[in-house]
């Protein structure tokens, strides 16, 4: 599957086999995808580096919101 089918075309053309079967489970993924984003940046986890065992910042993908890593 191309990113030009991916970002271009309908959910429909993307399987033309699995017709609204297929369309219907990518909106459930998408809309699932969307709440555990959601849910990450309330919750601010913190991440610890299995290197070197220090929290760093980071940011989600897709957002601005960056967290710093805690004053040790």
């Amino acid at each position: 599957m191309s990113n030009d089918a991916v970002n271009g075309d309908s959910l429909d053309d993307l399987c033309k086999d699995c017709g609204p079967t297929f369309t219907a489970f990518l909106e459930q993924m998408a809309a699932h995808n969307k709440e555990q984003k959601e849910q990450m940046e309330e919750l601010q986890p913190k991440v610890v580096c299995p290197t070197c065992g220090k929290v760093h910042a980071y940011s989600f993908p897709g957002g601005s919101k960056v967290i710093e890593s805690p004053a040790s």
